[in-house]
């Protein structure tokens, strides 16, 4: 009887430390990849390998990028961004650039709307300035919303390029399709 209550006991020691394991990795967290510049979670300097915890506020200075994994997600942002990792699958842009390759889905807010990113390829820039945010799609399905009213969305194919506030106006607009030059120059951003 011992014998087995050992044999159990190993056995769910196992099961349960995979599965902690597996929770440890799946936290949201991510891992600074590498850094051209300065880059900071609040007042912290960040350094490349750091884990970077949920809840913080990511910012870059002028000349300076980060780039950020998390399993086989991979997100960057480019200078003077400003973005807050605030959870399992979700992030905040306040200002500036940033680029994701994704394998999993994500959440990204921004001032103006919320994006539905499944596993592609996107950039995403927002304008504090001109209180604007604007998404790139280069592969990959983006289901975008305003914030002010969650009816006025669009689905963002491949090749297409959308935005809302600013220079976009105050509902989300016909998309704009970009041809290869145009993919060309944009896909270099922040690759």
């Amino acid at each position: 009887m011992v014998k087995y209550s050992i044999v159990i006991l190993f056995l769910a020691y196992i099961t349960f430390g995979v599965d902690i394991s597996f929770a440890s990795k799946s936290k949201g967290n991510f891992r600074v990849r590498s850094i051209r510049g300065a880059a900071f979670c609040g007042e912290k300097v960040l350094k490349n390998n750091e884990v970077i915890p949920i809840g913080c506020q990511v910012q870059t200075h002028a000349q300076s990028n980060i780039f950020m994994a998390n399993g086989e997600n991979i997100i960057s942002f480019g200078e003077n961004a400003k973005g807050e990792i605030s959870g399992i699958g979700h992030l905040i842009l306040s200002a500036g650039m940033m680029r994701l390759k994704l394998k999993e889905g994500l959440i990204i807010e921004t001032p103006q709307g919320k994006s539905y990113l499944k596993n592609g390829d996107y950039l995403s820039r927002v304008s504090d300035l001109l209180n604007e945010t604007e998404l790139i799609n280069f592969s990959g399905e983006i289901k975008f919303e305003s914030k002010i009213s969650p009816n006025d969305f669009v689905l963002i194919t491949p090749s297409h390029w959308g935005g809302l506030g600013g220079r976009f106006g105050e509902k989300i607009g016909n998309l704009i399709h970009l041809n290869n030059e145009q993919r060309k120059i944009f896909k270099v951003i922040l690759d």
